[in-house]
């Protein structure tokens, strides 16, 4: 935060009014580009310790909370867990609407439903080319006044 001040500072001292512009305008698709790589990375996280050592369960429509609906499973110990579901999951079965979903053992509340392969392939493409047009919008913005103020 204190890089980002210094950077604006420096160009308003030096007059560049476009570059504070841009240097304002830069911070939302930077910020919107690495929260959405930010996340992404984390499920692939999460999706990459399930597969290694997660359990796999079948989890049953149980209840809705609002516009939510919560499905529920039971553990290796017995214990009945509730989670929400992605909303893309496919499901096993209708009646009940039943999802495949797999657990980790270790962290009981880490738990996602098993999504089908054109889910992953969309999402994929969406934060490729998304989250790098964002990135690459938001370093040209940013950074690149100060690169360029301080290259004159």
């Amino acid at each position: 935060m204190a890089l980002y001040v210094g950077g604006l500072l420096v160009l308003i001292m030096d007059g560049d009014v476009l570059g504070v512009i841009f240097w304002l305008l830069g911070l939302k698709p930077l910020a919107f580009g690495l929260l959405l790589y930010g996340m992404a990375v984390k499920n692939l996280y999460d999706r990459w310790l399930l597969r290694r050592r997660g359990i796999s369960v079948l989890a049953t429509s149980d209840h809705t909370q609002g516009k939510k609906e919560i499905y529920r499973y039971v553990d290796a110990e017995g214990v009945r867990r509730f989670f929400e579901p992605d909303h893309a999951a496919a499901p096993v079965s209708l009646a009940p609407r039943q999802v495949a979903a797999v657990y980790d053992p270790r962290r009981v509340e880490r738990v996602k439903a098993v999504l089908p392969l054109r889910t992953w392939v969309l999402r994929t493409i969406g934060v490729g080319f998304g989250g790098t047009s964002l990135l690459a919008l938001g370093f040209f913005l940013v950074p690149y006044q100060l690169i360029e103020l301080l290259s004159r």
